[in-house]
């Protein structure tokens, strides 16, 4: 898939829902997962709690650190290190039940089928479900600058999935992944400092932006007015440089996948755009 015609997907917790229907689901439903998370940790969340996963997040913390008797304010990042490793555990388990049968479903083929292609997927999600069962064994190349956190890291950590030897798929994981579960998002701080790191890679792709038309036509307007259309062919053929890069390990800032989301036609499947997703609102806006 050239990139003139790549495209990016973006996948929620619907995608599990539509494969799942109503059986309840870690996968597919918050509810599910943080009271099975409680079970494990001998603790009740309030009902007040359901629906909304980032208020019973902090509450399952609190409850935690009450039952073994720790202070919050000293206990809450262990304890929400334990309650990360625990999700990925259950995630994981999950995951592989419904492995098979996801790659089976329509659902699940069309995901193979656009992956295998060479199209780029965003997933909101922690799990690895979409592509477990693709077949090839995928790498994951840590791409990233020295000294930076955890969560500022998800902007270049990607799982790469070779097609051939001139195309390849990446994979994201914004909110964090059971691949490294030190990365999940779930707490209200996680959400806070989001668009921060959102807005940080989108600095990165404008200064790319810059760079890639300083001395064409298009330095003085950055590709508005009337030859928008083919300013934005220049800059797909910019991209596709910028993945040959990142094929060979190259890092660049720009190298992130709100760059890619910026100049690809990008599509949403099972994404509910809740409040807690203000710094996607925010790029969607940016958007042209």
């Amino acid at each position: 898939m050239s990139t003139a015609t790549k495209k990016m997907v973006i996948i929620g917790s619907g995608v599990h829902r539509h494969f799942l229907g109503c059986c309840p689901s870690p996968l597919s439903d918050w509810t599910c997962l943080l009271t099975r998370l409680a079970k494990r940790f001998n603790v009740e969340l309030p009902r007040s709690c359901y629906g909304n996963p980032t208020v019973a997040w902090e509450r399952l913390v609190t409850e935690v650190s009450l039952k073994r008797g720790e202070p919050q304010t000293k206990a809450a990042h262990n304890i929400e290190d334990e309650l990360r490793k625990q999700v990925a555990d259950l995630l994981k388990q999950e995951q592989a039940h419904y492995a098979e049968a996801f790659a089976e479903s329509v659902v699940g083929k069309k995901l193979h089928a656009f992956i295998v292609n060479g199209g780029h997927l965003v997933s909101l999600n922690f799990d690895q479900l979409a592509y477990l069962k693709i077949g090839k064994r995928p790498s994951f190349p840590r791409l990233m600058p020295d000294k930076r956190t955890a969560q500022s890291h998800l902007l270049y950590k990607r799982t790469r999935i070779e097609v051939n030897d001139d195309s390849f798929s990446m994979i994201w994981h914004p909110h964090g992944s059971i691949i490294d579960p030190g990365t999940i998002r779930l707490g209200l701080r996680d959400y806070g400092i989001m668009p921060s790191f959102y807005k940080e890679a989108f600095g990165h792709y404008k200064a790319w932006e810059r760079k890639c038309l300083s001395g064409t036509k298009w330095e003085s307007d950055l590709g508005k007015g009337e030859d928008d259309k083919e300013c934005h062919a220049f800059l797909l053929g910019k991209l596709a440089e910028l993945d040959r890069e990142a094929k060979a390990s190259k890092f660049c800032s720009a190298d992130t996948w709100v760059t890619r989301f910026m100049l690809l036609p990008v599509v949403f499947i099972g994404v509910g755009l809740s409040r807690e997703e203000i710094g996607l609102h925010w790029l969607l806006a940016q958007r042209e």
